[in-house]
């Protein structure tokens, strides 16, 4: 008898946050190698499929017999807010501050790594990994120059028994297994002092990952999958937190 399915139900809607606290919004996609890139023309061909980015920069290898050969090709938007990877067995995109919202970022993310197949010529049948990850920071205001960890996190760390004492930091990370599907999903947090302000900067990191290595796209597109990561990384954003903390974000 297998393991139970676990409910993904991506129907369910989550509160709408109008300060966002999404910092970077990033999709990594990892594939077969491509040999496109060795091609002379390749960089124009990026510059030609992508006029609205630039800044393009080459990466080498730096190891290995392709030693000197190019590796992979990073550009950006103009204000920078969007960056695009196109490597030689990877495609990443990333939305940094100001994130505005879900569809936004899955529609760019769809169209580009539309050019990345078209520039590759890289499949869906090809597909490694698929990662999409929200790092999320919300600054926590000290009281008696303490954070009040408890108030916002579910789980918020405690100190040792019997040594009280303000928390300057932590790291703490998750990784779930997703059962009845070939996902997993890993949350790290950690607290920092927040650069010249009287808080702590609390970071969320989520990522809702493939576990498979093959046939990711021949069940379910990529589009779907996106769908269910989504509502995956939700649920342990907003699971993470209690209310006080998505109040810092109104």
């Amino acid at each position: 008898m297998g393991e139970p399915v676990f409910n993904i139900s991506i129907e369910e809607t989550f509160p709408v946050l109008p300060k966002s606290p999404v910092a970077e919004a990033i999709l990594e996609i990892k594939t077969a190698r491509s040999d496109a890139l060795q091609d002379p023309a390749f960089l124009e061909s990026v510059r030609q499929a992508l006029p609205d980015y630039s800044d393009f920069k080459t990466e080498p290898s730096v190891v290995g017999p392709a030693q000197g050969a190019l590796q992979g090709v990073k550009g950006n938007t103009k204000d920078a807010g969007r960056i695009v990877h196109v490597f030689e067995d990877s495609f990443l995109f990333a939305w940094t501050q100001p994130y505005e919202s879900w569809m936004q970022f899955k529609t760019e993310a769809m169209r580009l790594w539309q050019v990345y197949g078209n520039l590759t010529g890289i499949t869906p049948d090809q597909v490694n990994r698929i990662g999409l990850r929200y790092v999320n920071q919300i600054d926590i205001p000290l009281a008696n120059n303490k954070a009040q960890l408890d108030d916002y996190l579910v789980n918020a760390p405690e100190p040792p028994k019997g040594l009280d004492l303000p928390m300057l930091a932590f790291l703490h990370q998750h990784l779930f297994h997703v059962p009845g599907h070939d996902y997993a999903v890993r949350v790290l947090s950690t607290i920092q002092e927040a650069p010249g302000l009287p808080s702590r900067r609390l970071t969320l990191d989520i990522e809702a990952i493939t576990e498979k290595k093959s046939d990711l796209l021949k069940k379910k597109t990529l589009d779907k999958r996106l769908d269910d990561m989504r509502w995956l990384k939700n649920k342990a954003f907003f699971g993470s937190l209690k209310p006080k903390a998505w109040e810092a974000t109104l």
